[in-house]
């Protein structure tokens, strides 16, 4: 695909229209779930239930600069204007204008439950969890992907962090054995270099762990979200409120950081053919 400048590319373009016309789509033939009867309409939305979503965590996680992780505030701050803010803004209005909306006639029932009104208690308490990016007020529901996509992104962050500071201790501890036990350079180079990406006969000392072999143990991370998030859906709990760990944000995660790993890994000049295989294996989900 052409790029219109250096620094843009048409196909990710793409891949976020295509995911915005699935979330249309899906939305308008989910009907059908809660009561009809026709298959080929519930297969379609099934099918791209399937990967519409996780696309759009994907390609956050793509685009996540390894930079914040020294930085991490202005990530933080990034996160908090891009995604809390707005999901703060329109859940206080609709949780405000509850009693008024709920006496025009603007809910209705859902999954066998009707709404009603809010006591003055009640008010305050969903106003409270609001600004920790918590609600079950039905005209919210919709923001839902907001808060996962803020808390994955947090949890990436610090997950990226977490994993370079390990591999940073690791390899000072190495290095600190090999100069008071020189005899050991061969032997620990031999089995630790390749670990941090060293090549020929350069030492441990001269590796980073800003290569290719830190994504893969990213990656291996992720699937370890990927699995958590999975243990909690299957035990069926529920968020908490104040970090919102859930089984949906465990997965989001790993998505996002399975994005990071694609954009890091692949190289330039294989990164379409990349591209093509990822987006095929969501066609065939």
């Amino acid at each position: 695909m052409t790029s219109l400048s250096s620094n843009h590319d048409d196909s990710i373009a793409i891949a976020k229209a295509l995911g915005i016309i699935f979330v249309v789509i899906g939305h308008c033939c989910a009907t059908p779930i809660q009561g009809g009867n026709s298959e080929w309409q519930i297969f379609i939305c099934k099918y791209i239930y399937s990967f519409h979503m996780p696309l759009f965590f994907f390609l956050s996680g793509y685009f996540f600069n390894l930079r914040y992780i020294d930085d991490k505030r202005t990530f933080v701050k990034k996160k908090i204007k891009g995604l809390w803010l707005p999901f703060v803004k329109w859940a206080l209005l609709f949780t405000v204008l509850h009693n008024l909306l709920l006496a025009l006639g603007m809910y209705g029932e859902w999954q066998g439950y009707m709404p009603e009104r809010y006591n003055l208690r009640t008010l305050i308490h969903k106003i409270i969890l609001v600004f920790f990016l918590q609600g079950d007020d039905q005209l919210i529901g919709g923001f839902w992907f907001l808060p996962v996509l803020f808390f994955s992104a947090i949890y990436s962050m610090i997950s990226l962090w977490f994993i370079r500071a390990v591999m940073e201790i690791i390899k000072s501890y190495i290095i600190e054995i090999q100069n008071k036990i020189p005899a050991c350079n061969n032997i620990l180079n031999a089995i630790f270099r390749p670990l941090y990406g060293g090549k020929g006969e350069c030492s441990l000392k001269e590796t980073n762990t800003n290569n290719e072999r830190f994504y893969v143990i990213v990656v291996i991370f992720a699937m370890f979200f990927f699995l958590a998030g999975s243990m909690v859906l299957l035990l069926k709990e529920k968020s908490m409120v104040i970090i919102g760990i859930s089984g949906m944000t465990f997965l989001a995660s790993a998505i996002f950081l399975s994005g990071y790993c694609m954009h890091k890994i692949v190289r330039k000049t294989t990164i379409d053919v990349y591209k093509k295989i990822f987006l095929l294996s969501l066609a065939l989900l």
